[in-house]
């Protein structure tokens, strides 16, 4: 054998090894699109041969998976989470079909207000992304919708005030959650935030609790918080009675450190120091829940911590390896929300170290509730 033949055939290998390497990766992205998690290799091994030696197509492949048991049981309409209280002074759980159900939360305090005033085709890139970062190599997650986006019923940052848009507002509650059911997603409605930046007298405010609660009625996707940071945001929890409705709601959020309202309501949601090394601390659960009158309800990290492109003192950070460590903390406990700049403005982070961030976060939250 010459050395042209040699090397002919080495090309030819080489060639046909490419060929290989960029089928199975197409392989492998179909199915964490579409599955969430990555080929056995049999199966693997079968898709590359149709595409090879069948002349099969990436169309073709992906119509297999969507007519598989598995798509069709990923895909199963949404239903409501339930809470599971503990004995105290142990902490609760949220649930899902009986299985333990974990809060992949993710701060988007300007959806609703984007939503309202630009349609749902305008945040669908969000809806997106929020949902293949939370469920990458989660099919989980993903089945039982663990990926909850907090959103602003109300903020004086971007003038948001729901009085502008009449009835509208609350009418478009229960269409705001069927298109976030389209991803997988829930949401939580933060109802009461900067009433005193915008005047709103305690009759308005008390009417504004109702009807959202009354659009949320028996909407599977949707969460509800009283308010937050009561008081710095004009309102007294004590004040309000839980609505009787079929939503599961929380009392609402004190200020950084503080012991949330209580009595609690269905859950609980701390909003935790950002300052080392108490912040880990109480990611846990310690010391911020007082474990005598907590109830056994399940406890959601709601704020922590927050990430940007460059750190702002205690406020933001941007290291992945605080948003790992966060994401596995908040997870013994029912969960917790990821907090970044570009969250609150509710556009995709895109590429950006915030992205890096979230995909850290949310990965040790999958990783730290593994079966």
């Amino acid at each position: 054998m010459t050395r042209n033949e040699v090397a002919g055939g080495t090309a030819e290998l080489t060639s046909t090894f490419d060929q290989y390497l960029a089928l199975g990766r197409l392989v492998e992205g179909l199915y964490r699109d579409d599955l969430h998690r990555e080929p056995e290799m049999e199966g693997l091994a079968g898709w590359m041969y149709h595409m090879r030696e069948n002349n099969q197509d990436e169309a073709w492949i992906r119509a297999r998976l969507l007519e598989s048991d598995e798509y069709k049981a990923l895909n199963a309409p949404l239903e409501q989470v339930t809470c599971v209280n503990a004995r105290p002074p142990g902490f609760g759980q949220f649930a899902y079909q009986g299985q333990r159900w974990i809060w992949q939360g993710n701060f988007d305090s300007s959806l609703y207000k984007r939503f309202l005033e630009e349609g749902g085709d305008a945040i669908r890139p969000v809806l997106a992304e929020r949902s293949s970062i939370i469920y990458d190599r989660n099919p989980r997650g993903y089945r039982m919708g663990q990926g909850v986006l907090q959103v602003f019923s109300m903020w004086s940052v971007n003038h948001f005030d729901p009085r502008r848009y009449g009835n509208r507002y609350y009418e478009q509650i229960p269409v705001l959650s069927s298109l976030l059911a389209e991803y997988r997603l829930r949401w939580m409605l933060n109802i009461l935030t900067d009433l005193r930046q915008f005047g709103w007298s305690d009759r308005d405010a008390h009417r504004h609790v109702d009807a959202c609660a009354e659009a949320a009625d028996g909407v599977p996707n949707i969460f509800l918080s009283l308010g937050n940071e009561y008081p710095q945001n004009g309102f007294d929890p004590s004040r309000f009675a839980r609505p009787n409705r079929r939503v599961v709601i929380s009392r609402g959020s004190n200020v950084g450190d503080e012991r949330p309202p209580y009595p609690t309501w269905d859950y609980i949601e701390p909003h935790l120091t950002r300052k080392y090394p108490k912040m880990y601390k109480d990611a846990m659960g310690a010391d911020i829940v007082d474990t005598n009158q907590n109830e056994g309800k399940p406890i959601v990290q709601a704020e922590m911590r927050g990430f940007a492109e460059t750190p702002r003192g205690e406020s933001r950070s941007n290291d992945p390896a605080l948003a790992w460590n966060l994401g596995c903390l908040c997870a013994l406990n029912a969960g917790g929300t990821f907090l970044s700049d570009l969250g609150h403005a509710s556009q995709p982070w895109a590429g950006t170290n915030q992205e890096v961030c979230a995909r850290s976060f949310f990965r040790a939250q999958t990783v730290a509730t593994r079966p």
